[in-house]
């Protein structure tokens, strides 16, 4: 018997032992032997809390500071005020394409440019002074075969956001003169981002048109089809075309109604509702402007209007045609253009403006 209980006791004292030296070398430990002058190594472990970490970055880490500066607040324009005016009057006949650009300050559009930032086709039109009008060859009566679309902008994004940002109207003479097809135009653009998206309400010679949004390549119309429907393309009592509108003429698709005719195009550009366009026949004295186009809020391209953050200005020459182009007016509101035809109201209302957006460029 005491044999038996000096074994039990015997394999006690070795499991003790066991379990002690187990104790001080395992690996897995990072608490040091006693007596051990070692530093505790640093623990993984984060100090326990009830708060939930910042989801916007890592727990522990400072906040990247951010480089990007705070919008320019744009200021608000009254109404009435001569945004930009450009009759041709002071300037003598020039007939090369890029001294006319820099006499006006615009700028030639191409696929390459100085700031990368292309247009969607190269320029092929050739522009002209010629008797205090702007003359536009794109087509030479049939001699000039490579007129393609081509794309001359007046006034930039900054210089228009003011304007843009409420209602405002643009307005100018045109005369066309010959065309490769009677459905060519020439048209102020409305926000035109330099490349694919603008909206255009652009008069065709034949006597239609189309009330447009192009954005991304893709067009959709701002009116529907009805009595206000630019592209209306054949007479009948629920709709006119602008021929018949206009000059009192049904329409023919194959014949330029408009060849030789001086008409001023008015689009009032409505921030909440989109875009009208109204013509007045030149030719004819005393003449009134007639609405031919009106935006409805079921149209396919509604969902467009004041989507494009662009607002520059761009004079577009639809393909192969030849014009004349005079009296441009933008001005703020969608009232009758103002008597003062200056620009150093609006100018003055956006000086401080476009000197805090140029400080951030």
């Amino acid at each position: 018997m005491k044999k038996t209980v000096a074994l039990i006791l015997a394999l006690l004292m070795i499991s003790v032992l066991f379990v002690s030296c187990n104790k001080q070398g395992n690996g897995g430990d990072t608490t040091p032997a006693p007596g051990s002058s070692a530093a505790a190594p640093n623990t993984t472990k984060a100090p326990e809390s009830t708060k939930k970490p910042d989801a916007t970055k890592a727990p522990g880490t400072t906040a990247e500071p951010t480089t990007e500066k705070p919008e320019v607040p744009v200021p608000t324009i009254a109404d009435g005020l001569m945004v930009y005016h450009q009759d041709f009057d002071s300037l003598p006949d020039i007939t090369d394409s890029n001294e006319v650009a820099s006499k006006l300050g615009w700028q030639i559009r191409n696929k390459k440019m100085d700031n990368g930032d292309g247009a969607l086709t190269d320029n092929t039109a050739i522009y002209t002074i010629e008797d205090g009008k702007l003359k536009i060859v794109n087509y030479d009566n049939g001699n000039k075969t490579d007129g393609k679309d081509s794309y001359f902008k007046m006034l930039d994004d900054f210089f228009m956001k003011p304007a843009a940002k409420g209602n405002y109207t643009v307005q100018y003479d045109v005369t066309y003169l010959a065309a490769s097809k009677p459905d060519r135009y020439v048209v102020l653009l409305t926000n035109y981002n330099g490349f694919d998206s603008y909206n255009s309400c652009h008069i065709r010679a034949q006597g239609s048109g189309n009330n447009q949004n192009r954005f991304l390549g893709s067009w959709s119309n701002y009116d529907i089809k009805g009595p206000y429907y630019a592209g209306t393309t054949a007479e009948s009592d629920e709709a006119s075309s602008i021929a018949k509108k206009v000059f009192g003429q049904d329409i023919d698709t194959s014949v330029g109604v408009m060849y030789n005719k001086s008409v001023t195009i008015r689009i009032q550009c409505n921030y909440a509702e989109g875009p009208s366009c109204y013509m007045r026949d030149n030719s004819v004295p005393g003449s009134d402007f007639v609405l031919v186009s009106k935006p409805d809020s079921t149209a396919n391209g509604f969902q467009y209007w004041n989507m494009i953050d662009n607002y520059a200005i761009c004079l577009k020459v639809g393909g192969k045609i030849d014009s004349y182009v005079d009296n441009i007016s933008i001005w703020s509101g969608l009232g009758n253009e103002p008597l003062d035809t200056s620009d150093t109201a609006y100018k003055a209302a956006i000086a401080d403006y476009l000197k805090q957006v140029e400080a951030q460029q």
